[in-house]
Parts: structure tokens; sequence; C-alpha cells
């Protein structure tokens, strides 16, 4: 109706049908509000009727649910802040196969997270987090003239502002639900072809991640960490748009078709892999061909889990060994196997590592 408006005008009044237009998409989703400030008034009156009419308990996570998110993306600013130290005064924090280097205090305060997330205590992370709060991130707020002859950094000091404030949204620093994430992700490369290979990556160590034994909690922080740094690589008109369309998406509907999403995800990436040139000298006008995707079907029955979902992909193409390409099928199988190895440690990496080096050592020619 608005466009048609437009068509027949003959001026510029249109403003009551473009507020009618802000109006619903504020009250459908309050982060589709306008960024001009001259409309802060208007959306300052939309704010009584918002609530009245019962959208508040919608908007408003449980104090419970509010503490744990300030928890969880209090850890991810842990490992994905670029922290300023003196020289030879930084710490190293790890978590998994993830590390990154931090003031003192910050090591003290992480190794005392470190044991509940080991054992998916969350009870035990928010006692932890409010005694944080109490003797560390308050205390230096209140005593910042110390903490800046501590620290000498301001980065630092605007990560303890924004920790207390909960405002880690500010570094970028968000937690989503990774089958969220997967699912807005999977249609967000669909329609942003320039991102394709770093949505590509980021999903496949997704999918890594969840074919692991570790718990539910290690899962979610590891992919949290890993789409962090995926955002921090964006520019920032991308990153305002990712975060807009993962508001939009359902969170429950997500999660129910996760493991669906996951089957459809590895059969495409498959066929990509499977892609190879037909005619014998390569050419400007060579054939490329893939595997029909028809082919890669597997039972859905009995897959509950992401990793049994990339055994039946395995044993799916070794039943194909006979009618496939064995470039093909090799590197199809080099992928499954990529994205569901055991995914290191920091010390088993760096004990592996030392142990290269040894071996190298004592085998080298004299």
């Amino acid at each position: 109706e608005l466009f048609v408006l437009i068509n027949m005008a003959q001026s510029y009044d249109v403003d009551e049908q473009l507020k009618a237009i802000m109006s619903w998409l504020y009250q459908f989703n309050p982060i589709l509000k306008a960024s001009n400030k001259g409309l802060l008034s208007f959306y300052a009156e939309l704010e009584p009727k918002f609530h009245s009419e019962g959208h508040l308990e919608k908007r408003v996570e449980t104090g419970t649910d509010n503490l744990l998110y300030r928890i969880k993306t209090f850890l991810v600013s842990l490992f994905v802040t670029p922290f300023e130290v003196f020289p030879f005064s930084g710490k190293t924090i790890s978590f998994w196969d993830i590390k990154n280097v931090i003031f003192s205090e910050g090591q003290e305060i992480y190794n005392q997270f470190a044991p509940f997330i080991m054992t998916n205590k969350l009870d035990a992370l928010i006692a932890v987090y409010k005694k944080t709060m109490d003797e560390h991130i308050i205390l230096c707020q209140k005593n910042k003239h110390i903490c800046k002859w501590l620290t000498h950094y301001q980065s630092t000091l605007d990560w303890y502002q924004l920790v207390e404030a909960g405002d880690l949204s500010k570094m970028d620093v968000y937690w989503f639900d990774p089958e969220l994430l997967f699912h807005v992700l999977v249609h967000f490369r669909l329609i942003n072809k320039s991102l394709g290979e770093k949505i590509v990556n980021f999903l496949d160590e997704l999918i890594h991640t969840y074919a692991q034994n570790n718990n539910e909690f290690q899962i979610q922080l590891r992919v949290n960490i890993l789409f962090s740094r995926f955002l921090k690589s964006l520019d920032e008109q991308q990153r305002r748009k990712l975060i807009l369309t993962l508001s939009l998406f359902d969170p429950v509907e997500a999660k129910s078709k996760f493991l669906t999403n996951c089957i459809h995800y590895v059969t495409n990436r498959l066929c990509q892999i499977s892609m190879h040139q037909l005619d014998s000298s390569p050419n400007f006008f060579g054939t490329y061909q893939c595997i029909d995707s028809k082919k890669l079907l597997i039972n859905k029955t009995d897959v509950k889990q992401v990793s049994a979902i990339l055994e039946a992909f395995k044993e799916m193409l070794h039943s194909l060994e006979e009618r496939c390409n064995p470039e093909q099928l090799e590197n199809m199988l080099i992928f499954l196997r990529n994205i569901s190895r055991p995914i290191l440690t920091v010390a088993e990496i760096e004990e592996a590592q030392q142990s290269a080096r040894v071996i190298d050592y004592i085998g080298a020619p004299t």
C-alpha cells in the first residue's frame, strides 16, 4: 500500500504511512528500530504501549537466564578480547584448543571458573561469577585510579566497565545457541555470497565441535568463541546485518531442525568436495561434475547425534566405493574424517609438538 501511495502521490506527505510501518516493525521486534536519532521521541511514545500490550514478558528474560547470559558472554570475552599487557607480564589462559594472553588478574579470575566449565555445573558458575563481580569487577570500578596504575592500559579498564554494565555487545561479544547460529548462517550464506568461505569454515567447525564427547556447556562455549572471532572478521555493516538476522529467527525451531540441517549441510559439502573435471586435459571450457546428491542418502531414523550422522555418511560412502571415482571418494572421506576427529586440548597440542621435535632431532642424520 505504501509503494502504491508513493507512486500516486502528488506531494511528499507520507509521514503517517512511514510511521505506521516503523511502529509495526518495532512491535514485531524492537531490534528493527530505525537508527535515526530524530525518531527517538517517536519510539519513546511507543514504549508504554509496547509494554502494556503484554510484549514485555516476551522480551525480558528471567533473572537467572539473564545472569547466565552475562556469565557466558563474560567467559567468551576472556578469549576474544585482545588484552594489552606489559612485556613478559601477560598470562595465558586456555580452554580446549583455544588460548589467549591476558592480564594477571584475568588469569586468576578465569582459573576460578575453569573447573566448573569442565564439569558443566551452572550453579557453581553463578556463585563464582557473583564472587568475581564483588571482589574484582566492582572493586576495580570503585578504585579506577589504582587499577589504572596496575594495568596501565585503557583497553583492560574498558573491559572491566563493560563487564560490570553487562554490555559486552559493545565489544561484539554475544552468546547464541549453536543450533540457532547454524540455522541462520546456512540461510545467511545464500544471500551473502562474499562471506561464503568464512561461513563454511565456521559451520564446519561447529559440526566438528558437536561431533565431540565433551559436555554441552563446553561445546556451546567453543562454538560461541569461534563465532565471536568470525564476527570480528566482518565489517561493521555485515556484523549488524547478521546480528539483526539472528534476532529474527526462533531458537526453539532452530533447535528442533538442527540434526536435519546438519544432514543437508554435510550432503551439500560432500557434493561440492566431489566436484572434478571430466576432460582429460584442462581447458577454458572444461566440464566439471559432482556426485549426485541423491546417492548421498543416509538412514535418518537412528541418528540422534552429530557424530552418528558423520559415521552414517562414512558408511554410505564406503558402500559407493565400486561406483564412485576413487579421487572423489577419497576427498569426501578426508573431509568427514577431519570434521569428526578428536579436538585436542592446548596441552595435548603442545605435548605433541614437543614430542615431534624430539623425534625429529633423534632421527636426524648425523
